[in-house]
Order: structure tokens, then sequence, then C-alpha cells
């Protein structure tokens, strides 16, 4: 008797930049992610249009299933290829570009937030197609774009984690691809040398966690002339974070100070991982300190330090990046 079940843990994700503008695009096994994913990775939205004819009684008529969008959500351990330079992007590269990020080869290679969407010089694409293949049952989405909150603590890995809006496509059967996976593992959130200057150079003590939210407004914009009625586009974005450090005299860190004069700094992770190909940075260029509140470690007093990214009157988009995630 052939197997009835369908287990969410043989599952893979694709993330795939579309040839033709909100017209999906079918994976392939070089298009797989390394991922992880939760109960309900995939969820369905929308409205139907119920008639209020008038009928002389109580009775309804049929709903008719209206404009409906997609959203699917992943996560990935941050790591690099593996390669030495790197000169091969990580395999979650696509996800990170339709998420608004351009990418630059190097080394290191860089992926910063930009708005010009057309595919062109490791820009983002112009969309994308993304798809969760469970156990041989494919959901599929188009004219996708993202936001990504990057989240680490002491004794994790970093983790990427994906939120994407589209369209959807017809849910069908469809058998795992054969892949070679990536084998690269990622560093955990050790041996950093996380540090802030805002006003003069500072490395925090104990900092546990750290949080980057790329802030990305995703809107679904309505389309009669499209089969689904609804497509998605990064219409804005402001981003921001958090971090935990240790609290200090305010003659060595004065952050309520920092906060109250609304003085602008920079954040930075330092290199996280010791081998080469492997080792991953963010590096923040301008933020404001949002209001402070307390916290406790084991009765040692620390500080929930959240902050928005800002860029400088005089900043260029493509010349001055407010965020840079880079792999060395």
């Amino acid at each position: 008797m052939a197997q009835t079940q369908l287990y969410t843990h043989r599952a893979q994700i694709f993330v795939k930049e579309e040839s033709s503008q909100d017209t999906y695009i079918t994976q392939t096994a070089a298009d797989v992610i390394l991922a992880e994913i939760g109960d309900t990775p995939y969820t369905i939205n929308g409205e139907n249009y119920a008639p209020t004819t008038i009928r002389g009684d109580f009775l309804s008529s049929d709903e008719i299933p209206g404009y409906q969008s997609a959203e699917m959500t992943f996560r990935v351990p941050m790591r690099g290829s593996g390669g030495t330079g790197p000169t091969t992007e990580p395999d979650y590269t696509e996800a990170l570009k339709a998420c608004g990020l351009a990418y630059a080869a190097g080394p290191p290679q860089t992926y910063t937030p930009i708005s010009t969407f057309d595919g062109a010089g490791g820009n983002p694409g112009m969309s994308y197609s993304v798809t969760l293949l469970e156990d041989g049952v494919a959901y599929q989405m188009r004219g996708c774009f993202g936001n990504v909150v990057f989240a680490g603590e002491v004794g994790q890995p970093m983790f990427a984690e994906f939120t994407f809006m589209g369209a959807p496509v017809d849910v069908m059967d469809d058998a795992l691809e054969t892949v070679t996976y990536d084998t690269t593992v990622a560093p955990l959130f050790m041996g950093a040398t996380f540090a802030t200057n805002f006003g003069g150079a500072y490395s925090p003590k104990a900092v546990s966690n750290f949080t980057l939210d790329l802030g990305n407004q995703v809107t679904l914009v309505g389309d009669i002339n499209d089969a689904a009625g609804v497509y998605a586009r990064i219409t804005s974005r402001k981003s921001f974070g958090s971090f935990d450090p240790e609290a200090a005299l305010v003659a060595t860190q004065d952050w309520y100070g920092i906060q109250f004069a609304g003085t602008t700094g920079t954040i930075a992770t330092g290199a996280v991982g010791g081998t080469a190909g492997n080792q991953w940075a963010i590096d923040i260029g301008r933020s404001v300190l949002r209001p402070i509140t307390m916290a406790s470690n084991e009765n040692i007093r620390k500080y929930e330090v959240p902050f928005g990214v800002s860029s400088a009157p005089a900043d260029v988009e493509g010349t001055n990046f407010d965020v840079t995630i880079s792999f060395t």
C-alpha cells in the first residue's frame, strides 16, 4: 500500500529570479536552499466575493473566490559558500536579493539595500518565484518580494528569517529534486568583535542577542490584468534592530545620554566564523538609539538597546550603504 502521510521534514525551498516579470519560473535542483521551516510555512490570504442579490428569502448565493495572495516563511542559518575567498555566493543568495539586497562580488562578497529592481549588475531582480516542495507537493508563488530579519543569540547560529509575499500558483504534485547539498556548517554567534561608535568607539560587554530587521514594506498591488489579481512589490524600507549590552558606569558608556541626545553612530558585529569562506559580518553605517529598557541576567544589569537605521542627508543610493552584509 502506498504511503499516505506527507512528512514536513522531507522538504525543499526554492527562490528564483523570474525571467518574465510576475511569471512563475520552474525550479531546478540548482535552486534549492538549505533552510528550516515552521509548522505553517505557507499561507493563503484573500477574500471571497459574497453576492447580496435580493432573493426574497434568507438563502445566500454562492460565494466567489476573489483575489488571493500567498505568504511563505522560512529561515536560513547564516553561512558562507565554503569556498576560499569566497568566490561563490551562498545558496540563499536569491532569497537575499528578493528582499531588495544588491549583490557585489568579492571578496568580500557584499549585500546592500537598494530600490532598483532590474537584475542588472547584481541588483535585485524584477520579481521572484518562491516554492516549498514538501514530500511530493509543491506550494508555489510568483511575483514575489520579501523581508528578512537577521537574528542571533550567543551559542547559536545567526539566522536570516525570510517572509515572502506574492501571487499563489496552483498547488500540485511534484517529486523532490535530487540535490547535492551544501555541507558548509554555519558558524556559531561567538568570537565576534561587536563594536559601536556613538561619538566614541566602544565594545559592549556581554551582548547575548542581536537583531536587524531590514524593515521592507511589501505591498500587494491589485491588477485586473493579472490572473490572480495581485502581485507584490517592495514600496518602502525602514530598518531597525536591537542588542543587549551589559550596563556600565556612565563615565564608561552613557547609553541613556546618547539616546536622549539623538547622537548618530555605527554598529558592527565584526567577522563571525574562523574559517575563510565561511565568515559573515553585519555593518550598520548610521543609526540612532531608541528608548532603552532595563533588563538583567542572573542579577547582572543589562540594557535592551533598540535602534533605527538611517542615512545622512547627503547619502546617495548605490554609493552610501546604511546596512552591509558581507562574506569573507
